[in-house]
């Protein structure tokens, strides 16, 4: 823990029933987090399946974290999150929260952020992107899909 040891996968079962994994693409300034649940319900607000932290140009750490209020599977690879969701009548949207030190530029398929780009990918509707007590809430919807419709998120990192 004093330095850093390279870049790695890391992959580890933290529960069998119901089967939950987490996993980590563990880079210098990246840190890429996942967890699969197994579609569970969240079981508190401090769970954050789908993560993602950097350290920006200016050495500040940014981070972009789904609010865990929809049962979801998150699996973390290199420069990539999948993200998905089997929707039903009461689906509420999926809100990602990012907190960027410097300026940021959000669109509904691209994240423009210091030091960081994600592009995103989903079968989601984009809603908005709200201000919200220093950092950026942006908001998707599946309410007008067909119950049991499969969503998913790919968002692709891209280092600068």
């Amino acid at each position: 823990m004093k330095a850093f040891q390279g870049e790695r996968q890391v992959e580890r079962v933290i529960a069998s029933e119901p089967k939950r994994v987490a996993s980590a693409w563990i880079g210098n300034k990246l840190l890429v987090g996942g967890e699969y649940t197994s579609y569970s319900q969240p079981a508190s607000d401090q769970i954050h399946p789908a993560t993602i932290h950097w350290t920006s140009s200016n050495s500040q750490i940014g981070w972009i974290k789904l609010a865990y209020t929809i049962p979801v599977n998150a699996t973390a690879t290199k420069a990539r999150l999948t993200i998905s969701c089997i929707t039903d009548n009461s689906t509420p949207d999926f809100v990602f929260q990012i907190y960027a030190p410097d300026n940021k530029v959000l669109h509904a398929d691209l994240w423009q952020l210091p030091g960081l780009t994600v592009q995103v990918a989903t079968n989601a509707r984009y809603v908005e992107t709200r201000e919200n007590a220093g950092h950026a809430e942006v908001h998707y919807s599946a309410k007008e899909l067909v119950p049991n419709t499969l969503i998913e998120f790919v968002l692709t990192i891209q280092e600068q």
